[in-house]
C-alpha cells in the first residue's frame, strides 16, 4: 500500500519533505515539516508502536435491547422527554430514521401540554440534531423565558434561518464558533470570530469546528495565505490504494446494497438523491467488517506518516477512538452536498464502484469544497479525486468536502467513515 501526498509527487516510502507555515491559536509556526513515511499494507511501522486504541461500537443486538428498554419507558413514562431522546436516539443509530421520524411525532403528542415536559423535549430534539422539528416544537411554547428563547434561537442558527438584524445582536454574546459563524454571514463581524476560533484551538486543537471555521472566516477577510494554510490541503491528505481486487468489490458492493439501514437522502445529511446506510459491518457482512479492519491499519499507517508536522492538530491526536462508518449509494444524478464532519479527528472514503467511461470514472470527490456561505471562490485549492474503486481518501475532519453528480448510468458506492475520539494522544 503506498500513499500518495495531494500533490502527487511523493509517496509515504519517499524521504522528501515539503516546508509550508500554518496559523496556529499562537501565530504563525515556521518550517512546517511534512514528512512522509512507511509502507505496503502489513508492515510492522512505529505506527504500530504507537497505535490508536480503538473502541468497538455495541453489536447489533446491543442497539435492539437498548431499543427495546427504551420503548418500555416511554410506555411508563410518556411524558418524559428523556426517555423519549433514548429511543429516538437508539433509533437512529440501528439506522431507523423513518421510524426515528415517526418516534418524534409521537413524542410530540405523548408529552402533552406540561410547559417543563415540553422545554426539556426542545433541548432534546436540538441535542439529536433535529432543527427544524425544534423549531416547530417551539412554535407551540410562548417564548416568555430567557430558556426558551435561547433553545429558539440555537434552532434558528443552525437551520440558517436568521436575518442579518438578528445575526448582529448574535455577534455580541457568547456563542459557540459554529453559531457566532452563522451569525457572522451577514453581519460581516468576523475579526471577532476568528479571535474566538484562535482561543478555541489553544484550548483544544482538535476543535474541528473552529479550525474550519478559521479558515472560512480569513478567507472572507482576505487572508488568503493564512486561510491555504490553515485549511492545509496541500499538507494532511493522502491517496492510496487499499486493494485492487475485483472479487472483494463486489463482494462488498453485494453486501451494501442489502443492508437494511439504507435510506434515501436520511434528514440532515448530505446525500442527495441517494442512498445512505447508517450503520455497516452488520451480521452477514464479512466483506465489509474485513474492509473496515483494513482501514483501521491504514489509519494507523497515516498517523506515522504525519508523526513529523509541526501542527497541533496532529500532536493531539487521539489515543483511543472509535471508528464510525456508513455507506453511501448513488445512480446518475445523486451527489454529496458541500460538508464536513465536526465529531471526528480523521475522516475519508473507500471507494467501492463507480460508473466509467472514456474519461475515467464519474463522480469525483472534491476536497476543499467551501461552505456556501463563503460566498467567493477559496484561496486554498479544491483537490479533485476520481473515484477509483480500491482508492482510499484520507483527511482531517475539518476539510470540507463533496462529490460531483456522476451523469451516468451505474452504481456510485463508498464507504465513509470518522475516527471519533475518545482520548487525546499524551504530549511528550
Amino acid at each position: 500500500m503506498s500513499w500518495n501526498a495531494p500533490n502527487g509527487s511523493a509517496s509515504m516510502m519517499s524521504e522528501s519533505v515539503a516546508r509550508v507555515s500554518i496559523v496556529c491559536p499562537h501565530g504563525v509556526v515556521g518550517g512546517l515539516m511534512a514528512c512522509y513515511h512507511g509502507g505496503r499494507s502489513g508492515d510492522t511501522t512505529s505506527a504500530m508502536a504507537d497505535a490508536i486504541e480503538w473502541v468497538e461500537d455495541p453489536d447489533w443486538a446491543k442497539l435492539a435491547a437498548a431499543r427495546t428498554l427504551a420503548e418500555v419507558a416511554v410506555a411508563r413514562m410518556p411524558g418524559a422527554a428523556g426517555a423519549w431522546k433514548n429511543l429516538i436516539l437508539a433509533q437512529k443509530r440501528m439506522g431507523k430514521m423513518a421510524e426515528a421520524q415517526e418516534t418524534i411525532a409521537r413524542a410530540s403528542v405523548a408529552i402533552g401540554g406540561d410547559r417543563t415536559a415540553r422545554k426539556a423535549f426542545l433541548a432534546a430534539l436540538l441535542e439529536l440534531e433535529e432543527y427544524e422539528r425544534a423549531l416547530a416544537e417551539g412554535e407551540a411554547l410562548t417564548a416568555d423565558d430567557d430558556a426558551v428563547r435561547a433553545l429558539l434561537r440555537d434552532a434558528a442558527i443552525r437551520s440558517n434561518r436568521l436575518g442579518p438584524a438578528e445575526c448582529r445582536v448574535l455577534m455580541q454574546q457568547d456563542y459557540t464558533v459554529n453559531q457566532a459563524w452563522g451569525a457572522a454571514r451577514d453581519a460581516g463581524d468576523l475579526s471577532r470570530l476568528v479571535a474566538q476560533c484562535r482561543a478555541e484551538l489553544a484550548e483544544n486543537p482538535i476543535h474541528t469546528d473552529a479550525r474550519f471555521i478559521l479558515a472560512h472566516a480569513l478567507a472572507k477577510l482576505g487572508a488568503d495565505a493564512a486561510a491555504r494554510a490553515t485549511m492545509a490541503i496541500d499538507v494532511f491528505p493522502r491517496i492510496a490504494m487499499l486493494d485492487g481486487d475485483g472479487e472483494t468489490g463486489a463482494a462488498l458492493a453485494s453486501e451494501l446494497r442489502v443492508n437494511p439501514t439504507l435510506v434515501q437522502d436520511p434528514h440532515n445529511k448530505a446525500t442527495r438523491d441517494g442512498l445512505q446506510a447508517a450503520r455497516i459491518g452488520l451480521p452477514g457482512e464479512p466483506a465489509v467488517k474485513a474492509l473496515l479492519a483494513r482501514i483501521k491499519g491504514a489509519i494507523e499507517r497515516y498517523c506515522a506518516s504525519v508523526d513529523g508536522i509541526d501542527d497541533p492538530y496532529m500532536a493531539a491526536r487521539p489515543a483511543r477512538a472509535k471508528l464510525s462508518s456508513w455507506a453511501v449509494i448513488y445512480g446518475a444524478a445523486g451527489r454529496q452536498s458541500p460538508h464536513r464532519h465536526p465529531g471526528g479527528w480523521l475522516s475519508g472514503v473507500y471507494h467501492v464502484s463507480a460508473p466509467h467511461d472514456a474519461d475515467g470514472y464519474r463522480g469525483a470527490l472534491l476536497l476543499g469544497e467551501p461552505d456556501q456561505r463563503l460566498g467567493k471562490a477559496p484561496p486554498w485549492p479544491v483537490r479533485r479525486v476520481a473515484p477509483v474503486p480500491g482508492r482510499l481518501v484520507l483527511f482531517p475532519s475539518f476539510t470540507p468536502h463533496a462529490t460531483e453528480s456522476c451523469g451516468a448510468a451505474g452504481e456510485r458506492i463508498s464507504v465513509a467513515f470518522d475516527v471519533i475520539p475518545f482520548e487525546a494522544k499524551a504530549t511528550p
